[in-house]
């Protein structure tokens, strides 16, 4: 197994341009959606260092906690959260650790969940397919597979992130456009084997690092540690003077020091090796400053240092040899008692809806469950009114429309004569979406409640929306949500007739956006809200329950006659939490915390239009009404 490190060495520059030009859209959406709250990052191996990396640069860049992990750290202390997403990077995407870490978390629907790796039609590509709400993204390296060590795969990794993460701020650093100048000038590695080259000659190895460049050590313990080059430990400055010092004094004549320095250390770097025993020799890697581009610089001078010890020490990196036990252990998997998919649904539905797993209080939300379900399959409903955005169609589709599968669904339903009504917070748009997928001749069936309910009308209707003027009140709620500091440096401030619409531009959560908008209208009467991707401010008298009334109005249903409403934010200030308190309402997302309604009841580790489709797979559609059969709820594990 493995290739000459040398070649390895030698590919780093084509890896470099190919990373610097491949797409990120991907990644780069979870990124942003992940940059307002927590991440863990996870990998083996010399993914493990990348996943340093990523969160150095989501602390550096969004100001937020974040934690690399292995895949057994992962499984025996699951981090969950309403705010916590995951970043699951492998270089082959076929590791037994990845695949059993990916299975246990895409069930328990962290915020974000986000695979990169760096190979196409990998087994972890083929899960996360299977899930819409994951974020995948492969590369298919010029270079091929790595040899024993992370390398080439590394340093893409390395590229990609730092171009994600570029990308949500407003003035990043621009990436070198070579590899060389990303080691700050052509003759780095010849200095860098110069400085290092008296070091060699100990067998330990002292790694003191600022904390920009912590992937840069860990990639280093990890691959000495790997191909048995050497003995490694890492510590930052200050950890290191508590107590760790006390090994160059024990053992200072076997042990040399490698210390990397950006500006904003190099004070401390210098008095600290000042105080050091002569005798010790100490090879300083100098970095010109203290931002993304030196941390991956970094990860480069990792990977070509750790190939000027195999050479002095006579190994291969790249090839050093793997012995048969080793085999062994690699392929050994964790043993874990497993519950059975109906079980793990119904445990997912009631955590969805209680937060809890407390066992006390399991049989109490089991009850209301049953309830539920119960009145909603005896229910024969004679309309259905969608969310749109995070319902009909995914966030990462919102500008392309709903997909073929749920066009499909709502032509049968309105082909049947049964009314289709869809609240949004979007205007003309979607009238120009739903008209290229729907037939004219269901458009008569079609009610639409644009700005969040503003307007409704039918989808025939070209009048709508009609366009009115924003109201001197709305234009100065508008003046004075745009001079607020948080919104002009976070976000556009868009104000319409019906609805002020607030959308963030930069790392910044939307649940901060909605508390500052919301401080600013609270004495005025206006609502504020928070969908999947904006905050809106509508006057108190509008909402998406607007969209019902015209829906009973115009095809003279009674009051009594059920209608289902479905949408991802049940849970306020969500802007569906009015929608989905209406007695039949079903969540795509997140729900309230009312145990009569809003539900979730898709599928363990669906979200947005994959659970939609979990719900029209059991419509059962007759002329002028449909039902939802519990027998098919029953079979579908609920």
């Amino acid at each position: 197994m493995g290739k000459p490190y040398a070649n390895e060495i030698s590919d780093l520059s084509a890896t470099f341009r190919f990373a610097a030009a491949a797409p990120i859209d991907a990644l780069a959406r979870a990124v942003k959606a992940a940059a307002a709250g927590p991440l863990i990052a996870v990998g083996s191996g010399g993914s493990l260092s990348a996943a340093h990396f990523a969160t150095t640069l989501h602390q550096s860049v969004c100001g937020q906690v974040a934690k690399a992990m292995t895949p057994l750290e992962v499984s025996a202390f699951p981090l969950l959260g309403a705010q916590i997403s995951y970043l699951l990077l492998s270089a082959g995407g076929g590791n037994p650790d990845i695949l059993d870490v990916f299975n246990a978390l895409v069930v328990e629907e962290p915020r974000r969940l986000a695979v990169l790796t760096a190979r196409s039609g990998t087994k972890l590509s083929r899960l996360a397919e299977t899930y819409r709400y994951v974020d995948y993204s492969e590369l298919e390296l010029p270079s091929g597979r790595d040899g024993f060590l992370a390398t080439n795969s590394l340093l893409a990794f390395g590229v990609l992130l730092t171009r994600a993460y570029a990308a949500i701020q407003s003035s990043a650093p621009t990436l070198p456009t070579e590899f060389s100048r990303l080691l700050g000038d052509p003759r780095a590695t010849k200095a860098w084997r110069e400085a290092c080259a008296p070091i060699w000659s100990r067998e330990n190895l002292v790694v003191l690092y600022p904390p920009l460049l912590l992937a840069a050590a860990c990639d280093l313990e990890s691959k000495f540690t790997e191909a048995a080059i050497g003995s490694v430990q890492v510590a930052d400055y200050r950890q290191f003077a508590h107590g760790r010092h006390h090994w160059l004094a024990k053992r200072g004549e076997t042990t040399g020091v490698l210390a990397l320095i950006t500006p904003s250390i190099r004070q401390l770097a210098e008095r600290t090796i000042d105080l050091f025993p002569r005798s010790i020799p100490v090879a300083k890697i100098q970095f010109p400053d203290d931002g993304p581009i030196s941390a991956l610089a970094g990860l480069a001078a990792a990977i070509i240092i750790t190939g000027f010890a195999g050479e002095a020490r006579g190994i291969d990196p790249g090839r050093p040899g793997v012995p048969p036990f080793g085999r062994k252990i690699y392929h050994l998997r964790p043993t874990r008692p497993r519950a059975s998919g109906s079980q793990i649904r119904r445990q997912r539905i009631i955590f969805r809806k209680s937060g809890s797993s407390n066992g006390n209080s399991i049989g109490l939300w089991e009850n209301y469950l049953d309830k539920f379900v119960e009145r909603l399959s005896r229910a024969r409903f004679r309309g259905v009114v969608f969310d749109y955005d995070g319902t009909l169609c995914d966030t990462a589709e919102r500008f392309a429309g709903p997909g073929p599968d749920v066009a499909k669904y709502l032509i049968a339903i309105l082909k049947k004569g049964v009314p289709v009504g869809i609240a949004t917070g979007r205007g003309k748009s979607i009238k120009h979406d739903l008209r290229k997928i729907l037939p004219s001749s269901v458009w008569d069936h079609v009610v639409i409640g644009y700005y969040n309910g503003y307007e409704t009308g039918l989808l025939n209707d070209d009048k709508l929306p009609a366009g009115k003027t924003p109201s001197v009140e709305m234009q100065c709620i508008g003046d004075e949500l745009r001079s607020h500091p948080v919104i002009s440096a976070n976000a556009t401030c868009e104000v319409r007739a019906g609805q002020i619409s607030l959308v963030s531009t930069g790392p910044i959560a939307l649940e901060t956006l909605w508390q500052v908008a919301a401080g600013i209208i609270q004495t005025r009467q206006f609502t504020v809200s928070m969908s999947s991707h904006a905050i809106d401010v509508i006057p108190a008298d509008v909402s998406k329950l607007n969209v019902i009334i015209a829906v009973r109005k115009m095809f003279t249903l009674r009051n009594s006659d059920p209608i289902l409403c479905i949408g991802d934010r049940g849970r306020p200030p969500g802007n569906d939490s009015l929608l989905l308190s209406q007695p039949y309402s079903l969540s795509v997302h997140e729900v309230s915390a009312d145990p009569d309604v809003c539900w979730n009841l898709a599928a363990t580790g669906h979200r947005g239009v994959q659970a939609l489709l979990d719900y029209l797979k059991v419509f059962r559609v007759k002329q002028g009404e449909f039902r939802m059969p519990i027998g098919l709820l029953r079979k579908a594990g609920i």
